[in-house]
């Protein structure tokens, strides 16, 4: 009877396999790896972004002085 009730939930399609599922594996380990991706990619371009916004603050800055 015991055997009956696994062999039935494992067949059963009420909810999704786990992650002996080669798709659930896959995107399992495709959002970790684009989730590494992401985070290095915002770390890089957040100071970037930092710099650029220093320069062009300091850039307007200098002509609306030398604009007065």
């Amino acid at each position: 009877l015991l055997q009956q009730v696994l062999d039935t939930l494992r067949n059963s399609s009420i909810v999704e396999k786990g992650a002996n599922d080669e798709r659930s594996r896959f995107w399992k380990v495709y959002q970790k790896v684009a989730s590494q991706h992401d985070n290095e990619f915002l770390e890089q371009y957040d100071g970037d972004m930092d710099i650029v916004l220093t320069f062009v603050s300091r850039k307007l800055a200098h002509q609306q002085q030398d604009g007065d």
